[in-house]
């Protein structure tokens, strides 16, 4: 394992691991605010700066005991996003509220991002990482 972390506060927990392979997988519990927004960044951070130049991670974000997450959190990550995508593969999502999901599709088409797909299934996210990795 090259990376494992975790984050927990009253309301929040995030527990995160990156494989040598850069397989990065990121489970979520309760709701979000500023802090626990924060924290994910700077939990990816580090696992982005640990990928080699010339290569991605691939990820799977398991937001299916996550409850909400603030419209300015989704905004500050999407920015990480377009920010570091050079290191970005493919990112599956799993779980996502309504809400979450299509402000998520908004913004990444917006951005031209393709790489990124909402899932209510772990087998079917996770078939299709596999699937996007070879």
């Amino acid at each position: 394992m090259l990376h494992k972390e975790e984050f927990q506060n009253d309301t929040f927990c995030m527990y995160g691991t990156m494989d040598h392979e850069y397989q990065i997988t990121i489970q979520f519990r309760g709701s979000g605010s500023p802090k626990s927004t924060h924290a994910l960044l700077n939990l990816l951070t580090k696992m982005y700066a640990k990928i080699p130049k010339g290569r991605q991670a691939f990820a799977l974000l398991d937001c299916s005991a996550y409850t909400t997450t603030p419209l300015r959190a989704q905004f500050s990550i999407g920015k990480w996003v377009l920010q570091n995508r050079s290191k970005t593969g493919y990112v599956a999502v799993v779980g996502a509220q309504k809400r979450e999901k299509q402000i998520g599709e908004a913004i990444f088409k917006i951005a031209q991002i393709d790489r990124i797909k909402f899932f209510q299934e772990h087998t079917k996210a996770q078939l299709w990482l596999k699937e996007k990795q070879r």
